[in-house]
């Protein structure tokens, strides 16, 4: 009897023991498959974000690279019209100098003219002036030779002088 009892009993922890290990196993086949599940939609939701942020950031620089073209537009524009007023002032500032100019040269050549016509009656009398001129100078050189010379005629007949004794 008493061995009966513990084979009924052996069998029945058995039983017990594996009823327990299938619900630890059903147990943690269910925890795995809703951790699972939840992991998955953790994933899911952070995908679904970095979408998201990946469509916002696709429209942010759509939206930017835009206002880039119309802002390069509008500077193009300004650099354009600030060509066309600088080019329209230089040129404007070329055609008053160029008008400057040609004033100043007719200026010069009104002013040669008049010396022009002042000084043809005085010409043959400067003429005469200036041959006179030159005349005398020449004769200012001729007299200034002679007198080099007899300086040296005399500078060499001083020692000779002074060797005599004379």
């Amino acid at each position: 009897r008493y061995r009966a009892a513990l084979i009924i009993q052996a069998g029945m922890r058995g039983a017990l023991g594996r009823r327990r290990l299938r619900r630890q196993h059903e147990t943690a086949m269910f925890l795995q498959k809703h951790f699972r599940r939840v992991i998955v939609r953790l994933r899911l939701l952070r995908l679904q974000a970095f979408l998201d942020m990946y469509k916002q950031w696709y429209r942010y620089k759509k939206r930017q690279r835009a206002i880039d073209l119309i802002q390069r537009a509008e500077r193009r524009r300004k650099v354009y019209a600030q060509m066309r007023l600088v080019n329209s002032t230089a040129t404007y500032i070329q055609k008053i100098h160029r008008s400057w100019h040609a004033r100043r040269r007719l200026t010069a050549m009104h002013h040669g003219a008049a010396i022009i016509q002042a000084y043809w009656p005085g010409r043959e009398q400067r003429r005469h002036f200036l041959a006179l001129k030159h005349l005398q100078r020449l004769l200012a050189t001729k007299v200034r030779r002679r007198r080099a010379q007899k300086l040296d005629l005399d500078k060499k007949l001083l020692p000779s002088l002074k060797v005599t004794g004379l």
